[in-house]
């Protein structure tokens, strides 16, 4: 079963597409391109490299930005889950992400708003609250404290010990 793409999207019209969002956007990046004429990257690879001669572009999107959280990755998730939800409201999606700045945006929290999506309060308990790391680590790093250890086992050995007193 086929992903929807055109069969041969190596053509001049998508050649011409690639061509005018480059010239437009220069920082553009792979992953957006894709996205944006809905074609693989062995197509788009081919384009650029073999028709269009373009020698450097970004090879995948270092930073998540509030724009691309809300224009390209929110979008997809939406669609993805009125798929699998086909008689689900939009507004009945209930969404938990956490602090990083592209989810704090104003720009976000906007999108959040405008498409009636409920923001889920992150938990009390997280992996960045872990109790071990109070409780536990703490706990071992005292009784082993300045102790420089001659083998791997040795040092497995001596912590099993202190979690075990």
């Amino acid at each position: 079963m086929g992903s929807g793409r055109p069969a041969d999207a190596v053509n001049p019209e998508n050649i011409q597409k690639v061509k005018r969002i480059i010239k437009n956007e220069h920082r553009i990046i792979i992953d957006e391109m894709m996205s944006q004429l809905d074609i693989s990257r062995g197509s788009l690879h081919t384009i650029l490299h073999e028709h269009l001669l373009v020698r450097k572009v970004a090879a995948q999107q270092n930073t998540v930005t509030a724009s691309w959280y809300v224009n390209i990755c929110m979008p997809q998730v939406i669609e993805k889950w009125s798929i699998l939800h086909p008689k689900a409201y939009l507004t009945s999606l209930q969404w938990n992400h956490h602090n990083a700045s592209a989810h704090k945006a104003a720009l976000t929290m906007d999108f959040f708003a405008e498409n009636g999506i409920k923001l889920i309060p992150h938990p009390a308990y997280s992996p960045d609250l872990a109790p071990c790391d109070f409780f536990l680590f703490p706990k071992l790093k005292k009784k082993n404290k300045g102790v420089h250890f001659n083998s791997t086992e040795e040092a497995r050995l001596t912590y099993n010990e202190a979690l075990h007193t």
